[in-house]
């Protein structure tokens, strides 16, 4: 018995559909069905498959995409949960230029993958106006970016055996990489379509305007590499695996060490602080709400926004003049190359402010990991972005009512400033560092970012 359809298909290939039993779960009803692989593979022309052929193969492709999805956040998160404290922290600079060649490369090979599928499928008549490419190019490209990060998990545990990444680690890193509209990189394929799209028009005009629009993406993708914190932000969807600061353990470094004398002395004051602002109703979301809020609050920094502008603008603008030469405007471009950069936009500049200040304790540990990991140009970003939502500029801050005020706290503390409690409840700034508070705050910091450490629990102790 052969393994193979008349058609190409391989009829022992089967996975399950994920599709029709998200469909079955929505309407109350159980149902598990296995899914074939397609009968007909890279079709020329997908208007000439029948209704039956197309939904399988929709079907089929998402299924393996979603179960590639999991195969990799398995494999990449047993490799990375591997290791042990303590690890050698490396020079700041050293990891500007190790991030920027990094980034840069897998950008470039990120690139050249998208626009060689978007060539191909427009010289093979393959590129659909409504679909885009096919699902086999799309799997393709989503594989590709899987085994590199699997490949970035190996390479992260071959030269930084001692550290000891948390569970999390490697599912984190992977939103920002290939999940669609929070990775910059799910971006690349989109504006890859269009200028293909483009290229196959009869009209001139669009010919040259698709070739503008892959040499703009490069240029300008090039070109935000100089900008630091666009770099920090681009690093994560390209090469995010390297930088996860989802670690556990602290740098034995003594150098680095957040509390190295006085401990009691220490102790004593940063319970005395934890104890002063442990007392006041919430005003920051809950740590249930955290993960989302963080997530989208990813989506209006401002190396966000700097890259929304600079890169989807030129590309909604080149949709438009397409819109007006071809007579029409296909779903994919209006929805990929249109609604979603000016809903994208919208969103940063109107919530940007709103969740700064919402994912404040998160921004706080995020600070405490990035020094922990020397990665100082990171936490100097981070830290301007605390100052910027806690409104540290001014030297007294609004009163605080927040019963995670203890995240506050460490906030305060890692932006380098050095306030106080007044009488009225507010920090207010303190010139005059004494070595002893600093000693006191840095160990507040460990109190509050040790998952194992119960805040409530060490205020009253």
């Amino acid at each position: 018995m052969s393994g193979r359809s008349d058609r190409g298909g391989f009829v022992f290939i089967m996975i399950p559909d994920v599709v029709q039993s998200l469909n079955a779960t929505l309407h109350r009803e159980f149902a598990f069905q296995m899914v074939q692989w397609p009968s007909e593979m890279m079709p020329t022309n997908e208007e000439q498959l029948t209704a039956s052929e197309l939904s399988q193969r929709t079907h089929f492709w998402v299924s393996a995409v979603c179960f590639t999805y999991l195969l990799t956040v398995f494999l990449g998160t047993s490799i990375m949960w591997i290791g042990r404290p303590p690890y050698e922290l490396l020079k700041s600079p050293q990891k500007v230029l190790y991030r920027r060649a990094l980034t840069s490369a897998s950008f470039c090979a990120h690139y050249l993958l998208c626009v060689w599928a978007a060539v191909w499928s427009s010289s093979t008549g393959r590129l659909s106006k409504e679909h885009g490419l096919d699902w086999e190019l799309y799997y393709l490209l989503f594989a590709g970016s899987c085994v590199w990060m699997l490949c970035q998990a190996v390479s992260a545990r071959a030269l930084n055996p001692e550290i000891y990444y948390s569970a999390s680690a490697f599912f984190k890193a992977t939103l920002s990489t290939v999940v669609p509209f929070l990775a910059d990189p799910v971006d690349t394929p989109k504006d890859a379509m269009f200028g293909g799209l483009c290229v196959c028009s009869s009209h001139t005009f669009l010919k040259v305007l698709g070739v503008i629009s892959w040499v703009w993406l490069a240029v300008v993708h090039v070109g935000l590499f100089a900008f630091d914190e666009v770099l920090l932000e681009l690093s994560v969807g390209y090469a995010g695996v390297f930088y996860s600061t989802e670690t556990q353990g602290y740098p034995s470094d003594t150098s680095h060490n957040w509390c190295n004398s006085n401990r009691s002395s220490c102790l004593s004051r940063a319970r005395e602080w934890l104890a002063n602002v442990a007392n006041h109703p919430a005003t920051w979301c809950s740590q249930k709400a955290m993960p989302l809020m963080v997530v989208l609050y990813k989506q209006t920094t401002t190396a966000k926004k700097r890259t929304i502008v600079w890169e989807d603008t030129p590309q909604t603008l080149m949709a438009v003049a397409y819109f007006f030469c071809e007579g029409g405007l296909s779903q994919l471009v209006f929805l990929c190359n249109i609604m979603l950069p000016v809903g994208k936009l919208l969103f940063a500049y109107l919530m940007g402010g709103c969740l700064a200040k919402l994912v404040v304790p998160w921004l706080a540990e995020e600070f405490v990991c990035a020094r922990k990991h020397a990665h100082f140009d990171k936490a100097e970003m981070i830290k301007n972005t605390l100052a910027n939502s806690l409104e540290t500029q001014e030297l007294a801050l609004r009163q605080l009512d927040d019963d995670s005020n203890v995240r506050l706290t460490v906030a305060w503390i890692l932006t380098e400033q050095q306030f106080y409690l007044n009488k009225y409840g507010q920090f207010q700034f303190w010139n005059r560092k004494s070595s002893d508070d600093v000693e006191a705050a840095a160990c507040l910091a460990v109190i509050l970012t040790d998952p194992d450490v119960d805040v409530r629990r060490a205020a009253v102790q």
